[in-house]
């Protein structure tokens, strides 16, 4: 979260100044501009009231409770046009210098790490992809490494390539028959489970940072719910032309507007509500106190799975404070 003291600061990129952002509270936007706020005032807000979840203006405020709702900061310009990262530090000029020497494969899945021991130092040498979609999971393709191989699949994904991905050049390395292992990882644990180690790192699968997050999803009426504009032709239309011409409307809110942060140890389960035995257990500044809970509402599908013609709206839990830092063959998690 943004330190309470710059909250209304003016934030400008020092290398491209003709993109200056404020950040600005949604609470000072005239509600007229965001009509995505009229699904949560109408819905989201008295329910998380009715669980003795109060609103307040500002959720940086070091005075705010444990157990608090409140509108997200979003990053505008001067003309309500949200931040971007293209705008922010891609202008197009730098895009059309740099496309020559960038190449992004979407719609793709690492298969398995390119390993080499050079001299007794096990090396990357290139990353080999599938394309994601079943129908062409025959299509891989190999990215030559001239220097270096940066691995950022997440929390869970990193590890997961490093220990189980199949990677035929390191089984080589070892003499043995190709599996379906990287073999890059603790190596008591690789070991345990019988994988072959080319590289000790303990380090691999441990002090993970991933929020877990499941989303709930509920089925609401069209009017509460952003999939209006790809299952009413009319709205669609209407919201399109509202941002073409004033850029707001629809198209110009963010999926999440408000958010709530929650201490799941004073949630009563048979009231549903927060219950806080003393006014002393909701001091945010007690780190004991602290909420260990997310709760977002977007009024749309998070989910993979497609909901065709309905009106969805999601109630996303993420844990704040982890239950877990590391994963492995086990429990994956």
């Amino acid at each position: 979260m943004l330190a309470h003291a710059t909250r209304s600061a003016l934030w400008v990129n020092r290398q491209w100044r003709k993109y200056p952002y404020m950040i600005i509270n949604k609470c000072a936007i005239p509600a007229r501009l965001k009509p995505l706020d009229l699904i949560f005032s109408r819905r989201v807000i008295p329910a998380l009231e009715s669980a003795s979840i109060p609103w307040v203006d500002d959720l940086n405020d070091p005075s705010a409770p444990a157990a608090v709702m409140g509108a997200l900061d979003v990053i505008e310009d001067k003309s309500f046009r949200r931040a971007s990262t293209y705008h922010a530090f891609l202008p197009g000029s730098l895009a059309q210098d740099s496309k020559a020497r960038l190449k992004i494969c979407t719609n793709t899945i690492v298969m398995r790490l390119d390993l080499a021991d050079e001299d007794g130092i096990v090396r990357a040498r290139g990353v080999h992809i599938a394309a994601a979609n079943p129908r062409k999971a025959d299509l891989t393709y190999y990215a030559k490494a001239r220097r270096e191989v940066v691995l950022s699949a997440g929390a869970l994904g990193s590890p997961q390539i490093l220990m189980l991905m199949w990677s035929a050049p390191c089984m080589r390395l070892r003499g043995k028959p190709e599996l379906e292992y990287s073999c890059i990882g603790p190596r008591d644990h690789l070991e345990e489970k019988n994988v072959p180690v080319v590289l000790d790192m303990p380090a691999v699968e441990s002090h993970l940072q991933d929020h877990i997050g499941v989303p709930l999803t509920y089925e609401v009426p069209m009017s509460d719910s952003l999939h209006q504009l790809e299952n009413n032709i009319f709205s669609a239309l209407k919201a399109a032309l509202t941002y073409v011409v004033t850029g707001r409307g629809l198209f110009s809110s963010p999926f999440q507007s408000i958010t709530s942060l929650i201490p799941t140890r004073l949630l009563d389960g048979h009231a549903h509500r927060v219950v806080a035995p003393e006014p002393s257990v909701l001091d945010a500044s007690v780190p004991a106190n602290r909420p260990d809970l997310e709760l977002m509402p977007l009024a749309n599908n998070c989910t993979d799975a497609d909901i065709p013609g309905k009106g969805v709206f999601t109630l996303l839990p993420t844990l704040i404070l982890l239950k877990s830092q590391a994963c492995d063959f086990a429990s994956g998690t």
